[in-house]
């Protein structure tokens, strides 16, 4: 089997990527391969929160989302020893049913002409003159396919970029998350929660975000990130103690997930392959995977047809490019990261629960906008 572009990864980045190239080049379908390892609709541990910066993303593809629970997001809360903050949001987030939200993306994909093939892995990926071959283990068996260019968007724990020898990077953040029932103390159902909490040895926080289900129903998704490869305790056991002290019974045992946070100078591609998604890594501040995800994937897209359109697919820009645009912000929150988090976090936690500026500003930037000169120094 011989295909143009094999994209790895059925998630919010592969598929949009997928999808916006078959939307410039529509004629390409027969040549777009997408692998998933799993079958949609599949359970990702994720708060399901999209930010402002990859509304643009959604609006376009609102007639392929229209099926798919969702809530606005208008208001931020910050809580901590007892006292609270609650700012608006420059722009409204969108909560979404995570599973039901990606099977849609997988869903106009296929229905754009693409080729998909589910519940298949990558195995082996070796170089060869003109692009990459690939093998992969499904359902029927092993087989050998060859690519001209592949797009690596495979998560945190990316066989792409195991199997090209990219660099794998070292910063690592630890995730736990579980549905529950809404309770008097939660939080308006257009409101998300951030708690700073010292359990947390000042290297994260617990989420509690509005969750949309199916019929109209909603339940809040309470989660923890914590930023490093040590936390205290198993984060599962973390967020199990928090809903105890909360007096909220989760719907089911706690779900828990490394995740790949962003780093400066970290290669996303090599001769043929690019990376996008969380192959390339989170906020390394917040763990907002999906909204960069999306507009990755978008970039993507338009970067692959230029490279097909030229007959030319080095992709050697491909890094200095994401860095310019998508990854600009995680560039960035890569080094306030290490303010952010450790032994500095107490000192800002105090600042942010004294002085809105601080989590303001924080807004600005989750929502995609830019934070003034003057708004900076304030």
């Amino acid at each position: 089997m011989d295909v143009e572009i094999l994209i790895v990864g059925g998630g919010p980045a592969g598929a949009v990527a997928g999808l916006t190239l078959l939307e410039r080049e529509p004629w390409r379908a027969p040549g777009v391969l997408l692998l998933e390892a799993s079958r949609h609709p599949r359970a990702k541990p994720c708060g399901g929160v999209i930010s402002a910066r990859a509304l643009p993303v959604v609006e376009r593809l609102a007639g392929a989302l229209g099926g798919v629970p969702q809530r606005r997001i208008l208001h931020a809360e910050v809580h901590h020893r007892g006292r609270r903050q609650t700012l608006p949001l420059p722009r409204p987030a969108l909560a979404v049913e995570r599973a039901a939200f990606d099977a849609a993306l997988m869903d106009a994909f296929r229905e754009g002409g693409g080729v998909v093939r589910e519940a298949t892995r990558l195995i082996g990926l070796v170089p060869r003159v003109g692009g990459w071959t690939a093998r992969l283990a499904g359902p029927d068996g092993e087989r050998v396919l060859s690519a001209r260019g592949v797009v690596g968007a495979d998560g945190a724990l990316s066989a792409t970029r195991r199997l090209a020898g990219l660099p794998l990077g070292t910063r690592r953040a630890r995730l736990a998350l579980a549905d529950c029932p809404v309770v008097d103390t939660d939080p308006p159902p257009d409101t998300m929660a951030f708690t700073l909490a010292p359990a947390l040895d000042h290297h994260g926080y617990y989420w509690n975000f509005p969750a949309p289900r199916a019929g109209g129903g909603l339940l809040r998704n309470r989660g923890v990130f914590h930023h490093g490869r040590n936390p205290p305790a198993r984060p599962s056991a973390l967020l199990e103690h928090h809903l105890a002290t909360a007096g909220v019974r989760p719907l089911a045992r706690p779900r828990s997930a490394v995740q790949r946070l962003f780093e400066p100078g970290l290669p996303c591609a090599t001769c043929g392959l690019l990376l996008i998604g969380e192959a390339v890594g989170a906020d390394p501040i917040t763990g907002e995977g999906i909204g960069h995800a999306l507009g990755e994937g978008a970039l993507a897209a338009r970067f692959v047809s230029e490279a097909l359109d030229e007959g030319e697919l080095g992709f050697a820009g491909w890094t200095a490019r994401l860095v310019r645009t998508e990854a600009r912000v995680l560039r960035q929150h890569a080094w306030v990261a290490r303010l952010a988090y450790g032994p500095l976090q107490r000192y800002w936690t105090e600042r942010i629960m004294e002085a809105p500026t601080v989590p303001a500003a924080a807004l600005r930037r989750f929502s995609g906008q830019r934070n003034s000169g003057r708004q900076r120094l304030g």
